[in-house]
């Protein structure tokens, strides 16, 4: 088992990062942290969802870190 910390990899609440498995960019919103890896994000046409994706470093890349 990954651990939360490989589900979630670099994410963090308020970074933009690509999703090489949905093909789409997205800001994480929140990591909630009663399921691995689960967090509600905003995709780039606005909607908003709630999933738990694994980060693959393969595919997946950060576009911004949150504002500090």
């Amino acid at each position: 088992m990954r651990g939360i910390t490989g589900w979630v990899g670099p994410r963090k609440a308020g970074g933009t990062y690509y999703s090489g498995y949905w093909g789409d960019t997205y800001t994480v919103i929140v990591i909630v942290g009663d399921e691995p890896g689960m967090m509600t994000v905003e995709w780039s046409d606005g909607r908003r969802s709630t999933h738990c994706t694994a980060w693959d470093e393969r595919r997946d890349r950060i576009v911004s870190e949150p504002a500090a």
